[in-house]
């Protein structure tokens, strides 16, 4: 086993360590081997180098921190995405068996009705909802595109209002001339 106190070169040791073996002798040319300066910028740089040293730690800790909260909020982000995910397909599967209850119902009511024929109930049911979905389009569609254009029509008025207020013409002025 090496004892670091006295067999590690020098510039291995910590640097108090160094700092204790350069104070060791009055020689100052017995000091790292080259001369009185070396040792002295030794000692001059010895506390420099251990605030590095500790600063560099204290900025890692801080950066392993702030690396670890963003990992937390993106699992957090993701367990509630999974989960309203989850509650999303259980609505619509909820949905889905409602309805298909309901016209498993209506089409049996009207197979009771046509002299329990079953594929008359069927088709009655299947024809009826098919109808109300189309009605429903054909009336709602046009009135949908009409408020879309409305809609992109005063989008751009107030644009150009925003133009004239601050720059004292708009772009369809610019396009004139």
């Amino acid at each position: 086993m090496i004892d670091h106190s006295t067999d590690a070169p020098h510039n291995r040791l910590p640097p108090h360590e160094r700092a204790q073996r350069d104070h060791a002798t009055d020689d100052p040319s017995a000091r790292n081997g080259s001369g009185p300066m070396p040792g002295l910028a030794a000692e001059l740089f010895a506390p420099l180098m251990a605030h590095l040293h500790e600063f560099l730690e204290y900025a890692s800790y801080y950066f392993s921190a702030r690396a670890d909260l963003v990992r937390s909020k993106v699992r957090r982000l993701a367990l509630y995405a999974v989960v309203g995910l989850t509650a999303a397909l259980a609505g619509a599967t909820l949905l889905v068996v409602a309805l298909v209850m309901l016209l498993v119902g209506v089409a049996g009511g009207l197979a009771e009705l046509m002299g329990n024929r079953p594929w008359a109930g069927n088709l009655a049911t299947g024809a009826i909802i098919a109808a109300v979905l189309f009605g429903s389009l054909r009336l709602s569609l046009p009135q949908w595109l009409v408020n879309s254009r409305r809609q992109t029509k005063e989008k751009y008025d107030r644009r150009r209002q925003t133009q004239r207020t601050r720059f004292g013409h708009d772009v369809d002025e610019i396009r004139k001339n």
